[in-house]
C-alpha cells in the first residue's frame, strides 16, 4: 500500500520503499502479478517532488 499523504508524493522515500518490494517479490518466484493500493483514497501517487533532490524545503519559493 502506498501511503505518503497527504497526497502521495513520490518522494526519494517512496522510491527506495518501492525498491524494497521490488528485490523481495525478484528474490522468489511466487508472484506473478503485483497491484498496488493507495492509502489515500482521492491520490494515487501525485508527482515527482523534485524539491527534496533541488534541497528545497516543500512549498518553497526560492528557485535557485
Amino acid at each position: 500500500m502506498i501511503s505518503n499523504p497527504p497526497i502521495n508524493l513520490a518522494d526519494p522515500k517512496v522510491f527506495y520503499d518501492l525498491r524494497s518490494v521490488i528485490d523481495v517479490l525478484d528474490a522468489g518466484d511466487e508472484a506473478r502479478v503485483v497491484v498496488f493500493e493507495s492509502a489515500t483514497a482521492d491520490f494515487f501517487l501525485a508527482h515527482l517532488d523534485v524539491s527534496q533532490n533541488l534541497g528545497h524545503s516543500p512549498g518553497s519559493t526560492d528557485c535557485c
